[in-house]
């Protein structure tokens, strides 16, 4: 019945907002952005953010033309609903269809244990373009140039996540020696200021030697006398010390070590989750 509404003005999904109940509280989507009863398509591409299919219908035969399950990804919903907005409008009711229960194990939970899976998901954005390239739908130009403002929305919107790190960054380099158990193994990533600080604070507390490795992607040699190897020759018997603050570097080193083996990493994150701990026993 919703499309014999519109059939007249090629709609090829109707969507809603979806209420996504989160351990931090419940949040409504579909209002952040302003949507008329008819989109067109490519201005939701271009201009506007689709977060799944959850509660929304759509032609069958067009979804049919979209070369889906080219990969396995946990976004293929997103990928549909963007290969969809090129291709057709969309029409927007104002309630809330479908409520989404996100557990830890969900792609929508933002955890440290998710942060690869959630940098992963973004293989979607390449399939979209490559759609369109294929299909003709766009330019070169304009396909680049949505690629480039997708992949930094996504990004900043992850990082924003995971970047509730707040204050506490050079306690964190100062106290980090209270995480680490005795006769733990430790390597420390980086070579630099913060790396340099964070041995230091080891040294202050007599447990230098717990540290078998400096990691760098670039440099060799030693540093303190210890020897600094590439990220691949670490052990799965070592816990990785990340001394850096920066969300960016962060996400970067997360992204080169989440294939590889470990025993446990210790960042600002976890320190976070320390130090909250500590509070509520308190």
């Amino acid at each position: 019945e919703l499309f014999k509404k519109y059939e007249n003005q090629n709609v090829v999904c109707v969507f809603s907002n979806v209420l996504y109940k989160n351990i931090d509280g419940d949040h409504l989507y579909g209002k952040d952005c302003i949507f008329s009863e008819i989109n067109s398509g490519q201005d939701i591409f271009m201009n506007k953010f689709l977060y799944s299919d959850n509660g929304a219908v759509y032609r069958r035969e067009e979804v049919k033309k979209l070369n889906l399950f080219s990969m396995d990804i946990s976004t293929l919903d997103t990928e549909m609903m963007f290969k969809l907005a090129l291709i057709g409008n969309f029409a927007y009711l104002d309630s809330i269809t479908y409520v989404h229960n996100v557990e830890p194990s969900c792609i929508s939970f933002f955890s440290k244990d998710n942060i690869v899976k959630n940098f992963d998901a973004l293989c979607w954005i390449s399939l979209v373009g490559d759609f369109a390239k294929k299909n003709c739908l766009l330019t070169d130009d304009e396909i680049l140039g949505w690629k480039q403002k997708r992949y930094s929305y996504e990004a900043n919107r992850i990082a924003w996540e995971y970047g509730k790190i707040g204050s506490g960054y050079g306690e964190f380099l100062h106290r980090c020696y209270e995480l680490v158990s005795k006769n733990e193994k430790v390597a420390i990533y980086g070579t630099k200021e913060a790396a340099k600080t964070l041995y230091d604070s080891f040294k202050r507390h007599d447990i230098e030697k717990q540290i078998v490795n400096f990691i760098d992607d670039y440099e060799s040699g030693e540093l303190f006398g210890i020897q600094i190897v590439n990220p691949a020759d670490i052990k799965n018997d070592f816990t990785i010390v990340i001394p850096s603050g920066n969300i960016d570097t962060l996400r970067s080193i997360w992204l080169k070590i989440g294939s590889l083996r470990f025993k446990r990493v210790i960042d600002v994150m976890v320190w976070r989750n320390y130090l909250n701990g500590l509070q509520n026993c308190i």
